[in-house]
């Protein structure tokens, strides 16, 4: 957030990347990437609200933070979809998650 023009060094992250890591026998699951153009900075005040929303990401509601901060629609847009694989109980073991037993 925060990007001065185009330049996303300026920026700040709210979240960092962490690798699909579903449950094993859970099907497919959606991952998006949404980009949005803010109207100003967000607040110190506004960040803290955002730790709290991304600390955690299961089920988050773009809809939501859309209308809390004052968004439009979108600017960009990417995703893809993906299914369990044995790296992802390695990244289970990795944070310390136990997931239903396979």
């Amino acid at each position: 957030v925060n990007i001065e023009g185009t330049d996303v060094t300026t920026g700040l992250e709210l979240a960092h990347y962490e690798p699909p890591s579903p449950e094993y026998n859970s099907g497919l699951h959606r991952y998006m990437f949404l980009l949005f153009d803010q109207s100003s900075d967000f607040t110190p005040e506004q960040f803290d609200e955002l730790d709290e929303m991304f600390a955690h990401r299961d089920k988050f509601s773009h809809i939501e933070f859309m209308r809390k901060f004052h968004l439009a629609a979108p600017v960009g847009l990417n995703g893809f979809y993906s299914s369990w694989d044995e790296t992802c109980d390695d990244m289970h073991a990795a944070i310390g998650y136990v997931p239903l037993s396979h």
